[in-house]
């Protein structure tokens, strides 16, 4: 259990830390004033519930020990604490619902009580006979039933009178799905399946955003794999099927290990470039980039969804290694480079951090990293000296042994010739197990011998800014091959004349809330600008309509005259 905790310690995520540390004193809150046998907790399987559980596990669990909230461990016994968990059973509920709630109550002995028919009717029961008080629910604002609630707020009038505490009530679909992937918690199944909000099986389908584009380039068919399925990526019919007959078993067995690896999109081996199954899948629900649409699945079974293209949030974290950068020897430019690169193709930055040459350090970092954000990009400590340690903290962070790659080392003695020496060939270790080489080609045009190396969903660059800039273009093109086409991002920034951030501060919280997800609001102070301008407003999203949207309530909210400029789509402020 402790291992949630220190899950979202390790993030160094302040944000989501804060969050999940104020859920769990709400939590322990309520425990004093109510007592646990006063307190329910309505457990009903969908994603936002399964958050609450581990909420309500680690603040029970931290609670009983006596410890803070930040550090040691615990020995923690079933269920809740003595919290008693029900579940509204209908006949309409997905199976795999059921399934999962069944087993999530014997994985955590809840003694999960079930209950059927109406639910008013069902928590007028609870309350009179049970003697409940007070019910942990997963509402957050945006949900449709959540408005005029806080975090503690009581039942609404002709109800049974208890206390709804909503511990999660201000996360974002964002943060559910960073805990949940952070913490690595059992969910419903249907959540990786297209699915972004559970209600029954009448009026609940895959949400058609995630729906998976199919893009080939210089797609050839493939005669031996289209009778499984599958169709192959050539530049030409002579690639396909004279390599080792490309084996059906042995790509079916590289299909089946992509299919158990979320983020794989292509698949290796035996002479195929890439392999897709075209079967109509839906990409899984973390992935959805308009939190707008978290519902559009929660429709009538016969009503078509309007599709979304490709709005889909691909995250990126930024590792920068080098005792340079730190120490301020060395200006780091390799950070504004990939943030503005990855931004020019429709991917988030989502966080960035600077790391010494130390393995500990980097492991822990990149550990963390790799479970939450799509994709991470490191920088720097890539060369054949002591201080170049970043393979190993790779290594370490995939739970890999470092290895000799002979594909690797045949390229650096081809390379080098008969100058080649063991430090060159350090060069060719990389984690074992899970390693793709990006190749590309240098300036004669042959291919280089220093393939960019793909260690699961961590690319691996160099801190040198020139090399790391030739190598990016082949990631680029991997990125892009990978995922298709992602919506890129529109922008609006406003020049204003005034230099007081206090007088559009109340503004700006009022289109935060009303924009919540979809559209980003920045304010940044500028000087000695030569238009006089004392303010820049920023407003960004993927979302057109919604961009549009909140300019229109900006420059509506704005004092008349106080606009000097405006500019869209500017890569600068």
């Amino acid at each position: 259990l402790m291992e949630i905790v220190q899950a979202i310690e390790a993030l160094q995520d302040s944000h989501l830390k804060i969050k999940f540390f104020k859920a769990v004193t709400n939590v322990q809150r309520t425990v004093d004033l109510y007592g646990v046998t006063a307190l329910a907790f309505s457990f009903n399987g969908g994603k936002d519930s399964t958050v609450v559980l581990h909420v309500l596990r680690a603040a029970m669990a931290l609670r009983n020990a006596g410890l803070p909230l930040c550090n040691g461990s615990a020995v923690y016994g079933p269920g809740l604490g003595g919290i008693l968990s029900f579940f509204f059973e209908r006949r309409d509920d997905f199976t795999e619902v059921l399934e999962f709630v069944h087993a999530m109550n014997a994985q955590y002995e809840l003694q999960v009580r079930k209950m059927h028919g109406d639910f008013k009717a069902g928590l007028e029961q609870l309350v009179s006979v049970s003697g409940v008080r007070a019910i942990f629910l997963g509402t957050r604002r945006g949900d449709p039933n959540a408005h005029g609630q806080d975090e503690f707020c009581p039942s609404s009038p002709g109800w049974p009178p208890f206390m709804r505490v909503n511990p999660i009530l201000g996360w974002t679909y964002a943060d559910v799905w960073a805990f949940l992937r952070a913490t690595w918690v059992p969910y419903c199944s249907l959540y990786d399946n297209g699915f972004t909000s559970l209600g029954s099986v009448d009026n609940t389908r895959p949400n058609s955003p995630l729906l998976q584009p199919v893009e080939f380039h210089a797609v050839i068919q493939c005669t031996v794999h289209s009778a499984h399925g599958y169709r192959c990526e050539h530049l030409s019919a002579e690639q396909c099927c004279n390599t080792a007959d490309c084996q059906i078993s042995s790509m079916q067995n590289s299909w089946n290990r992509a299919q158990a690896q979320p983020d794989a999109k292509t698949v290796p081996g035996m002479g195929c470039s890439a392999l897709r199954k075209e079967d109509g899948s839906y990409a899984p629900a973390h992935l959805l980039y308009d939190i707008r649409m978290e519902r559009a699945g929660r429709t009538c079974a016969a009503a078509e969804q309007p599709s979304t293209p490709r709005a889909i949030a691909s995250t990126a974290a930024l590792v920068i290694i080098g005792d340079e950068i730190l120490s301020g020897k060395v200006e780091d430019v390799n950070t504004p480079f990939l943030c503005r690169e990855l931004h020019a193709i429709g991917w988030q930055v989502a966080k960035v951090s600077v790391l010494p040459d130390e393995v500990a350090a980097i492991s822990a970092e990149l550990r963390a990293v790799s479970k939450v954000y799509d994709i991470v990009i490191t920088s720097g400590g890539l060369g054949p000296t002591v201080d170049d340690v970043t393979m190993q903290g790779v290594a370490d962070a995939l739970d890999h042994q470092l290895t000799r790659y002979q594909d690797l080392e045949h390229r650096l003695r081809m390379f080098f010739g008969s100058n080649v020496t063991h430090s060159h060939l350090k060069m060719a270790e990389a984690p074992s197990g899970e390693l793709t080489t990006v190749d590309y080609k240098m300036a004669d045009g042959r291919p280089s011998p220093f393939p960019v190396l793909l260690c699961r969903n961590i690319y691996v660059l160099p801190g040198v800014p020139h090399l790391l800039q030739i190598k990016w273009k082949a990631v680029k093109e991997h990125l892009t091959s990978a995922t298709g086409r992602l919506e890129p991002f529109h922008s609006v920034s406003l020049r204003l004349s005034t230099d007081d951030e206090t007088a559009v501060a109340p503004t700006l919280q009022r289109l935060s809330a009303r924009f919540e997800g979809s559209v980003g609001i920045g304010s940044y102070p500028v000087e000695g600008s030569s238009d006089g301008a004392g303010i820049i407003l920023s407003l960004e999203s993927k979302n057109s309509e919604q961009l549009e949207a909140a300019r229109a309530a900006l420059i509506t909210e704005l004092p008349p005259g106080s606009i000097l400029g405006e500019r869209r789509d500017s890569s600068t402020l």
